[in-house]
């Protein structure tokens, strides 16, 4: 790894050890915070209700463990007129929990951010001395474009070589794995081939696996909506969030005067196959 490469990743590591700190003394505050709460709708239960109401999760408190006190402390008072009174007297004390508990989640949303945009920085593959692997990067099921129809499989994998396309350009040595359809899946009218997911994966280290998914070649819009259509897919459908427009403009709604990309090697496994081991 170059010099300057080094320097983005202990970029990347400083901005995640930060995301990190920062959500540790969120887990804590969230834990006074359900306490808080919990008194607020303890004060307007009846006894036998008092004593359903489960206690507040303990520190460090995620998100999820705070949803579901909260939830479980409302559904007690029930949907009675009094019921609902209740709720909406509790509810009326905690306002200023629930802001902060909604700042948190703004703020943890912006490090994220930085530590997307510190990987995005990384241009070389990053492998590590120690501890490298088989790491998967990107799972694309052809749920994820049922949109498409009958299409859907065709979208899923030219999703997952697009990515694979990226991995290898940037130095990575990659695997792709096709897992075929799950027997307790019901055949239905997305689900008529044998396979039902394709797979990416990278030789890498932990770091590094954390860092490929948010790591591209350097290029313009307008590449990539050219590359999917060299894939054969519509870019439009495989990115739903790209208008029409851009697509014209970057000439991907032509047919293509390239020649087609090279195919990649697909493993066929069974969904719940573990990888087989290749060095």
């Amino acid at each position: 790894m170059t010099p300057a490469c080094v320097a983005k990743l202990e970029a990347w590591r400083a901005a995640q050890a930060d995301a990190l700190r920062v959500d540790d003394l969120h887990a804590a505050e969230r834990a006074t915070i359900a306490v808080a709460v919990r008194e607020a709708y303890a004060a307007v239960c009846t006894p036998k209700q008092h004593a359903r109401l489960a206690p507040a999760p303990p520190a460090p408190c995620s998100f999820s463990d705070m949803s579901r006190a909260y939830m479980q402390w409302r559904d007690v008072l029930g949907t009675t007129t009094k019921g609902t009174a209740s709720r909406a007297a509790a509810d009326a004390s905690i306002v200023t929990h629930g802001e902060r508990i909604a700042a948190q989640a703004d703020e943890m949303s912006a490090l994220r951010g930085i530590v997307s945009v510190a990987a995005a920085a990384i241009d070389e593959p990053v492998v590590g001395d120690v501890g490298a692997g088989w790491a998967l990067i990107r799972s694309v099921s052809v749920c994820t474009y049922g949109s498409q129809g009958l299409g859907a499989a065709s979208y899923a994998r030219a999703s997952a070589t697009l990515r694979a396309r990226d991995l290898i350009e940037i130095g990575y040595r990659v695997r792709c794995v096709a897992r075929k359809r799950p027997a307790s899946l019901p055949v239905g009218p997305y689900y008529l081939g044998p396979i039902w997911a394709w797979e990416i994966y990278a030789w890498t280290c932990n770091e590094g696996a954390r860092i490929a998914q948010h790591q591209s070649p350097a290029r313009s819009i307008a590449d990539d909506l050219r590359r999917a259509r060299d894939e054969g897919v519509n870019p439009s459908a495989l990115w739903s969030c790209v208008p029409y427009r851009l697509v014209q403009a970057a000439g991907a709604d032509l047919a293509s005067s390239n020649p087609p990309p090279a195919p990649l090697a697909w493993e066929t496994l069974d969904s719940d196959a573990p990888l087989p081991d290749v060095e």
